[in-house]
């Protein structure tokens, strides 16, 4: 396993802070600093410093409407800047995934699966399907994705099953990519009879050694 510090880093820093920014500014009109920091999921204070941070750099002209009220534009310089961090994120999007992708592989190696093991993915997150990807690299073609309600859905072409229809003793290991939600699942897992030697929890940080 690898160690926290080598986990892929967070793609939502302060450049993509000021990404949403500027997308926002561009996207929506009359758009008030209190509605900014509600759209872009910040507090008013940090919104305000990227505004002012912004609108000193060129990127944002502000308008004073009346004596409380601003209009926010994006300028041609912040055109060009919207472009190149739209650019570098989709970069950084891709490396992250090839990185998530690799690790995961690894990770379910060292699970000495075979072409004869079964296989189920608990969830349709993205991590699921980087999972589901990274099983398919080393020859694993016998996968059931299993989430709390199906409701008919499908993922990445798969029927989606209900997670209390698991027959638990056909499968040779039970992923758990969902991260934040493990304890939940293990303890539903549990209650089903699963030994806790068939669950997997991918990504998680105090499996490392």
């Amino acid at each position: 396993m690898r160690s926290q510090n080598e986990l892929p880093q967070p793609l939502e820093d302060v450049e993509y802070r000021e990404l949403r920014l500027l997308e926002e500014v561009h996207n929506v009109t009359d758009l008030s600093q209190r509605r900014l920091s509600k759209r872009l999921g910040i507090a008013l204070g940090v919104t305000n410093l990227l505004v002012k941070s912004a609108s000193r750099k060129g990127y944002i002209r502000a308008t004073k409407r009346n004596w409380r009220s601003w209009a926010y534009d994006l300028t041609p310089a912040g055109m060009a800047r919207k472009l190149r961090l739209s650019v570098s994120y989709i970069d950084r999007f891709l490396r992250h995934y090839q990185s998530v992708r690799i690790q995961l592989r690894e990770e379910i190696k060292s699970l000495s699966l075979d072409s004869n093991s079964k296989v189920a993915i608990i969830g349709t997150s993205e991590i699921s399907e980087i999972a589901y990807l990274a099983l398919c690299d080393i020859g694993i073609t016998s996968v059931d994705i299993f989430d709390h309600d199906s409701n008919g859905r499908k993922f990445i072409g798969m029927e989606i099953k209900p997670l209390s229809s698991m027959d638990v003793d056909i499968y040779t290991r039970i992923i758990l990519p969902n991260l934040g939600d493990h304890l939940r699942l293990k303890q539903k897992l549990n209650a089903f009879g699963v030994s806790e030697k068939v669950v997997v929890e991918l990504l998680d940080p105090s499996n490392n050694s």
